[in-house]
Formats: C-alpha cells, structure tokens, sequence
C-alpha cells in the first residue's frame, strides 16, 4: 500500500479513474490501522481514487477488506 500511496501522490497528472487494488488474506494484525496512517502520510485528501480489496483464502478476513476499502 506504501507504494501505491507513494505512486499516487508522486504522478505528475491526475486522473478521476485511479485505483489501486488489495489483493490479501486480511491477516495481518493492525492492517487497518497502518493503511490509515498511511493515508495521512502521503497527504492523499486531495488526490481522487479507489481501493478495491479481493481476500484470498477460505479463512480470508472479509471485515478487514471491507473496512479498508
């Protein structure tokens, strides 16, 4: 995510079709809070785009996913 944000804020034109798609088992404790905080890092209010998540596996946390798109 760190490198899509990165990506996202460094490109030198915008676009109103920008997304950036997660593809993860959901997993990882404190995920939310980190993709947060790496919104506020990156200074992306002002830069229009979607996240769109895709949780791999049967045990596949959809809450988190859900929450960070």
């Amino acid at each position: 995510m760190n490198l899509a944000f990165k990506t996202i804020s460094e490109r030198k034109i915008s676009n109103q079709v920008t997304s950036i798609f997660l593809l993860s088992d959901g997993l990882e404790g404190g995920a939310q809070n980190r993709v947060e905080n790496s919104l506020i890092k990156w200074k992306l209010d002002s830069h229009p785009f979607t996240i769109h998540t895709f949780g791999f596996g049967s045990d596949h946390d959809p809450v988190l996913m859900t929450a960070i798109s």
